[in-house]
């Protein structure tokens, strides 16, 4: 019954995404600060669902639960950011200091996919490394439909955690010319 209770969720939350994306550009700013509240609502339930029904073993092609880990330096929880799958949706995991628990962001395939593409047709390889700032910006002049910021910031963690590509301290970050091809190969592991 949980699982169902996910998708209905999970479901709920991609059109809240939809709602956030489209309320932004239409300048109804208030309407999506709403519904990014009640999104983060819904990503909170579904987190404490996950918790209290996660399996004993990941089922197969998704990563293993997130466990408990020793504090570092600071008091903050080491290995965060962390990435994975689950259900066709890429999670990326994170550490709340304030709240001192997890918190996750999701991404859809379809999602996934255009900002891939977003990033190829703004960044081009071998020239100057291109801020996130940019990057957001040249993806809302071309490809833009429903795509929130956290969104992109997932991916970009995510293909820079799989080395995919490569942060220049805060000039920005460097994309291969296959970025496309090595971004589809490297969705699901």
């Amino acid at each position: 019954m949980t699982s169902k209770v996910l998708d209905a969720l999970a479901q709920a939350e991609e059109k809240l995404q939809f709602v956030i994306g489209e309320s932004a550009r239409c300048g109804e700013y208030a309407v999506s600060k709403a519904a990014s509240a009640v999104a983060e609502e819904i990503m909170a339930i579904q987190v404490r669902l996950r918790g209290a029904a996660l399996p004993s073993r990941p089922a197969a092609g998704t990563s293993a639960p997130a466990t408990p880990l020793s504090r570092a330096k600071g008091g903050r929880k080491s290995n965060y950011p962390k990435f994975e799958f689950r259900g066709g949706q890429l999670y990326r995991i994170g550490w709340s200091k304030k709240e001192k628990k997890e918190y996750s962001h999701k991404v859809s395939r379809e999602v996934y996919d255009r900002v891939v593409k977003g990033m190829q047709s703004t960044a081009t390889s071998g020239t100057s490394p291109l801020m996130i700032d940019a990057l957001l910006e040249g993806m809302r002049k071309t490809t833009n439909e429903g795509v929130s910021s956290y969104q992109v910031y997932v991916v970009v963690g995510f293909l820079k955690a799989r080395g995919i590509i490569q942060q220049e301290g805060r000039q920005g970050y460097r994309f291969p010319e296959d970025l496309v091809s090595q971004a589809s190969e490297a969705w699901g592991r």
